[in-house]
């Protein structure tokens, strides 16, 4: 049998969860004899580690889509700000987290052994960066290398040679993300720990689920993606659909509203061209969609003069000179400006190479733009400042090579969403921080690896 057919370790059917639980039992026990009270933190380590070891044997893929859906919530901002682990932020953890549940994954799964043009990119990244970049003053070679696994993590399960199954539980669980934050945040209001409103400087009160605002934008927005695929044969994952906009909305993360557009554009379209709506309901159909896209786009329209009356965008200066023609710009950015006038200096000091691979992520550590941000919430120069022009270069360059290969494997029905999912990630890269976020990289990811190997499998009949 190959490693397709078998769980790791090759446990028979009949019977597996017997071992794997008394084994799971046995670690308990121990680890709560002998280990956690001489020292909490060795004991609680071990059983973790002897309860993964079972997992991982007894059930992949459980193990898998468990670290796939505990990305419907951000752990660094459920703790108190700058909350660390033995020297690490929660992000480090979250990402070795998933991880652990990922590989076991990929060894029953398979994996296609040439590597995708955009884990190609980054290597590259990290090797311009080691070598040939200026160097950020206080970026290590460690502080790289970890960038580097964080950035790859997502890129990574495209390796992911998904059976059928696996391609439909994937979307099914990336859809289920946002609800899943927004039950989570839910209870956390009721139990008085967190509200599930966030109340922002700009005095705008925003949805954050589990998450805060951008984070929850970022998994409704491919939630939405997920949805719109799944609903080519359920006509009913409609309103999922829907609801994923209306949770983008609620957050008032302008970016992600206008590149969710561009996913209800194209799941509207594929809709009116379903046999299923050829008929007279065609008609009754079109009404609909334009009505809910006038709807949308006023939606839409209202968050952003929200959002831009909030604030004088003269305001968000800060300690940073903006150029005076962008204060006169009549949409509030809520900061961006000067973020990204900070980091274009900072890139500037070597154009052609960068500053080296995460040099993006300290370079603002001390909040030295006021009122801005840590990151400079735009990819291509967050790209820029890493690796420089000569890195930006081979970064398009990779994602254009993957995204070919995602529409060339998208079923027909599906490729008209594979298009949109394309440029919304292209739009939301101009304004946010897809390539960071893991709670949209790896659900992005996953998806990618879904719809080139052909998504659920049987839509283009289905839909024709």
């Amino acid at each position: 049998m190959t490693t397709r057919e078998t769980a790791v370790g090759g446990a028979p059917v009949r019977g597996r969860w017997i071992l794997p639980a008394g084994g799971l039992a046995a670690a308990l026990v121990l680890g709560a004899l002998f280990g956690i009270p001489s020292s909490p933190a060795a004991g609680i380590v071990a059983v973790a580690v002897l309860g993964w070891a079972v997992a991982a044997f007894a059930a992949p893929t459980g193990l898998f889509f468990a670290g796939l859906l505990s990305l419907a919530l951000s752990p660094q901002y459920l703790v108190p700000f700058g909350y660390t682990i033995g020297g690490f932020e929660l992000t480090t953890w979250h990402n070795a987290v998933l991880v652990a549940a990922f590989i076991p994954f990929a060894l029953r799964e398979g994996v296609r052994p040439k590597p995708n043009a955009v884990l190609v990119a980054f290597a590259a990244m990290l090797v311009i960066g080691l070598t040939l970049s200026a160097r950020l003053p206080g970026l290590s070679a460690f502080q790289s290398v970890k960038s580097f696994f964080a950035l790859v993590l997502g890129p990574a399960l495209f390796q992911l040679d998904l059976k059928p199954g696996s391609r439909r539980r994937a979307l099914w669980a990336v859809a289920a993300l946002p609800w899943i934050s927004l039950a989570v945040g839910a209870g956390l209001q009721l139990a008085g720990v967190r509200p599930l409103f966030d109340l922002d400087w700009m005095g705008v009160s925003r949805l954050q689920g589990a998450n805060i605002p951008p984070h929850l934008a970022e998994l409704a927005l491919v939630g939405m993606m997920a949805a719109a695929a799944l609903a080519l044969r359920r006509p009913g994952m409609t309103f999922a659909v829907l609801g994923d906009f209306g949770i983008i909305l609620a957050t008032g993360t302008r970016g992600s509203a206008l590149a969710a557009l561009a996913v209800l554009g194209a799941f509207a379209v594929v809709t009116l061209r379903a046999r299923a709506f050829l008929r007279w309901r065609r008609f009754a159909m079109a009404g609909i969609v334009l009505a809910v896209g006038l709807l949308a786009a006023t939606a839409v329209a209202t968050v952003f003069r929200a959002r831009t009356e909030a604030v004088n965008p003269a305001d968000l200066r800060a300690s940073v000179e903006v150029p005076r023609w962008m204060t006169r710009m009549s949409v509030n950015t809520s900061g961006r400006l000067g973020a990204w006038v900070f980091f274009f200096d900072i890139a500037s000091a070597d154009v052609p190479f960068g500053r080296g691979l995460g040099a993006s992520t300290i370079a603002n550590q001390a909040q030295v733009v006021d009122r801005a941000f840590r990151v400079p919430h735009n990819e291509y120069l967050r790209v820029l400042v890493d690796a420089g022009l000569v890195g930006l270069l081979i970064g398009v360059a990779g994602y254009a090579l993957v995204f070919r290969r995602v529409v060339r494997g998208s079923p027909p029905a599906l490729r008209i969403i594979s298009w949109a999912v394309i440029v919304a990630f292209a739009l939301d890269a101009v304004v946010a921080n897809p390539l960071a976020t893991q709670q949209f990289s790896v659900p992005f990811w996953m998806l990618l690896a879904s719809f080139s190997q052909g998504g659920e499998g049987g839509t283009e009949e289905a839909h024709g």
